[in-house]
């Protein structure tokens, strides 16, 4: 049984169609469908169902699968590590870097040896399937996460909802609002549509058991400047707003009495992975800068 056996089967179980997956390795299909046919020959019993381009996982195959993809994580784990030893790096993903970017500066001006490589990316790229996790930790939102593909460690307590609105809007003297009193109204969010700031918004007025009706777009600076003109309402946290810079001396915050779904700052690492010394050492300094330089008063949160 040879290792490019092993990679052809997981990237096929992945896709389930024989010519996608060829194509993305770079061979031909009579090539791929041969190897996968060995491989079903040296285990002694069929891995696929097949019907003409699909070739969809049977109970063996999904059994085996789960096996080979532990033994490639571990390798390409392995051949991580002998790279790290080389040139230590941490590489990080971030759906939003206002929060972390304060703490990246200090760890790197304590490690100078330590070259910190960071990504902001979607939702998206973060639950993409994937046989390995390109980034050596995820720095963002706990919730935004599978607890069964991540190991997750808080950094910070939770957050709870605020609206952002206009000191003219009707309901600026709320003490705090129900979502659904807002449903007829126009939402404001943030960047791209799969952004964990919209997902959060989204995902609060689903549970409010709404649909909103027209979703104005734009960067930080633009919600800022659309709530001025009251042409519509935000739903964030009082860490989102304060990182960000919302001026709260003329944009009114109501906190959001129904639903409540919390955001969570963390840390988080695939599951099963063993951190090296560089990694450790990464993930203690977060939590020790949190404890001793917390964004805002957790007791406002």
């Amino acid at each position: 049984m040879e290792l490019l056996q092993l990679r052809y089967f997981a990237e096929l179980a992945n896709t389930e169609h024989l010519s996608k997956t060829a194509e993305k390795l770079y061979i031909s299909p009579p090539s791929l469908s041969s190897t996968i046919k060995k491989l079903e020959n040296e285990v002694g019993m069929q891995l696929f169902d097949r019907s003409r381009q699909q070739m969809r996982l049977n109970e063996n195959g999904r059994i085996f699968y789960r096996y080979v993809q532990n033994a490639l994580n571990n390798l390409d784990y392995g051949i991580a590590a002998l790279r790290e030893l080389q040139r230590p790096a941490i590489k990080v993903a971030l759906t939003s870097y206002p929060v972390w970017i304060d703490m990246i500066y200090a760890y790197e001006q304590s490690n100078p040896q330590v070259t910190v490589e960071y990504a902001v990316i979607t939702l998206d790229q973060l639950n993409e399937k994937r046989s390995l996790f390109p980034w050596n930790f995820f720095l963002g939102i706990a919730e935004d996460v599978n607890p069964d593909d991540f190991q997750i460690c808080n950094v910070f307590p939770s957050e709870r909802p605020i609206v952002l609105m206009s000191a003219d809007h009707p309901f600026s003297n709320h003490t705090e609002i129900n979502l659904t009193e807002l449903k007829d109204e126009v939402f404001i969010s943030v960047n791209e549509s799969n952004s964990s700031a919209h997902n959060y918004m989204m995902s609060l007025c689903h549970l409010a058991g709404f649909e909103p009706k027209k979703i104005l777009f734009g960067d930080y600076l633009m919600r800022v400047k659309l709530i001025q003109q009251n042409r519509g309402v935000n739903i964030t946290t009082n860490l989102g707003a304060a990182v960000n810079a919302i001026p709260m001396d003329i944009i009114k915050s109501i906190p959001l009495s129904s639903p409540i779904m919390t955001r969570t700052q963390s840390v988080s690492w695939e599951k099963g992975k063993i951190l090296s010394k560089e990694e450790i050492n990464f993930l203690d300094f977060a939590i020790q800068y949190f404890k001793e330089n917390p964004p805002m008063d957790p007791h406002k949160l």
